[in-house]
């Protein structure tokens, strides 16, 4: 998209905008998918180790609500981003 914003102009712009911003939320949920798989890892070598492992439970858990609180984000930038009226010039 951002190869034709500058014959297309604003309609390609708005659409550029849209996808960075669905982009971006996106991003902010792999990273908590990330961590979260690291803190469960870690959690179960302190475990083996015989460490507590409470506060790696309460960080998964801060992890799972922000990526839940995400969600409907980025639910809202997809359907942006699908919108027709920002989409309607792709058609050929």
């Amino acid at each position: 998209m951002e190869v034709r914003e500058p014959v297309v102009g604003k309609r390609a712009a708005r659409l550029v905008k849209r996808l960075k911003a669905l982009q971006d939320l996106l991003g902010t949920h792999q990273d908590s998918v990330v961590t979260r798989e690291v803190l469960r890892r870690q959690a179960l070598q302190a475990y083996a180790d015989g460490e507590n492992t409470f506060t790696y439970g309460l960080l998964h858990a801060r992890q799972a609500e922000a990526a839940g609180h995400d969600r409907p984000a980025v639910l809202r930038a997809r359907d942006r981003s699908r919108h027709r009226k920002v989409r309607r010039w792709l058609k050929p």
